[in-house]
């Protein structure tokens, strides 16, 4: 079976601008009374649990001095966990591994190419067995806030995961490629440049064959060996397809016009509007859909969400406070754990990190929740 890199356990947005945040909690915009909230658009059984407990979560820095490296798609992996073991890479293209939480090891040293106007980057990475693999280029010049391209040439490294020893399985002048995942006997990449899309390198015979697959590459989340994705009905609908099917299948259609989505192994967790009673507020309530039926339960108010991990139990989401003029940089940030089954919520503190705006939520495992922000990477225990 392929695996993918971070566990099969992240979940992400859905239509994600690079580097953007959503703004999920407007403040008061006019006085006078208002009517109580609406029903919500889902129908679900709304939910009131208490006020979120704080409780401080013990928080290990596991690298410094690490230069953040565009993510343009929740595919991309940046971090991989196999156990005890996290793999990442660094801004330079350097491979890296902590084994159970002893010393860091560099697997891979970059061998950059050299280039006066283009900054060199590692595209992703993913984990078979007893590989590693990541994919190289070049950020497009002109770099697009909202937008990230890449340049040939571009490689994919074939790392071993016990002693680092690397091969190059694909030299491509034309395209790069980000690996998504992999098993014993291939490695599924999307590949940008000349016909764009989904490809497999077969380890026996290392070169690019096509796939079916047409997800958006940019908004689209592989959980177990299937991505999913949200169309582009209104309101959209959550499909998911094998890197082999020919067509996707409908899982569901999503509550209204709100394309975030995250799914985990047996539920899906989405955002929908809520008018909040008493004043001209909006914020979003939580709504988890799972084969027992569906249920809302607050969300983010005066938050941005940046990034959102799900595993079987807990959601886990950072959020920044908005401040009252309402500008685009969120303060005071937050990270906080959601009882999927109650709806509880918990404000998990960090003690001794302190996040800044590029905070984002780069995998977990079983145990771990790791976060990446200002050339820091932690792994917060799951309490």
């Amino acid at each position: 079976m392929i695996r993918c890199s971070n566990g099969c356990s992240q979940a992400w947005w859905c239509r994600p601008a690079v580097g953007a945040w959503l703004l999920v909690g407007l403040g008061a915009c006019g006085g006078g009374n208002e009517p109580d909230a609406p029903a919500s658009a889902s129908g679900c059984p709304q939910l009131d649990p208490e006020e979120p407990v704080t409780l401080d979560a013990d928080v290990r820095v596991v690298a410094t001095g690490l230069i953040p490296t565009p993510q343009v798609s929740p595919l991309a992996a940046v971090l991989s966990t196999d156990g005890g073991d996290v793999y990442w890479f660094d801004g330079s293209g350097s491979v890296f591994v902590e084994r159970d939480e002893a010393r860091v090891v560099e697997l891979m040293r970059s061998d950059a190419p050299e280039s006066e106007t283009r900054e060199y980057v590692v595209r992703g990475i993913a984990a078979s067995a007893d590989r590693l693999y990541v994919g190289d280029g070049f950020l497009q010049s002109g770099l697009d806030y909202f937008s990230v391209d890449f340049d040939p040439p571009g490689r994919l490294f074939s790392i071993s995961r016990q002693d680092g020893r690397a091969e190059v399985l694909l030299e491509l002048s034309d395209r790069t490629v980000a690996p998504i995942a992999a098993d014993s006997e291939r490695v599924i990449v999307f590949a940008d440049g000349a016909d764009r899309g989904y490809y497999q390198v077969r380890l026996a015979d290392p070169r690019l064959e096509r796939l079916p697959l047409a997800a958006p590459y940019q908004s689209s989340q592989l959980v177990g060996d299937k991505v999913y994705w949200l169309n582009n009905d209104h309101p959209p609908r959550l499909l998911r397809s094998g890197f082999d099917d020919a067509e996707p299948e409908s899982v569901m259609r999503m509550y209204e016009d709100d394309y975030f989505v995250a799914v985990g192994t047996d539920h899906v967790l989405s955002l929908e509007t809520r008018i909040l009673p008493g004043y001209f507020s909006v914020g979003k309530d939580f709504v988890l859909s799972d084969d027992s039926g569906c249920r809302a339960f607050p969300g983010p108010r005066s938050n941005g969400l940046f990034d959102l991990a799900l595993d079987a139990k807990y959601a886990y989401w950072y959020g920044g406070r908005q401040p009252p003029e309402l500008t685009l940089s969120p303060t005071d940030f937050e990270l906080f754990r959601l009882d999927v089954e109650s709806g509880a919520s918990t404000r998990l503190n960090t003690p001794g990190f302190t996040p800044e705006a590029d905070i984002r939520i780069v995998g977990q495992d079983a145990t771990r929740v790791f976060l990446r922000s200002n050339g820091t990477l932690v792994a917060v225990q799951k309490p």
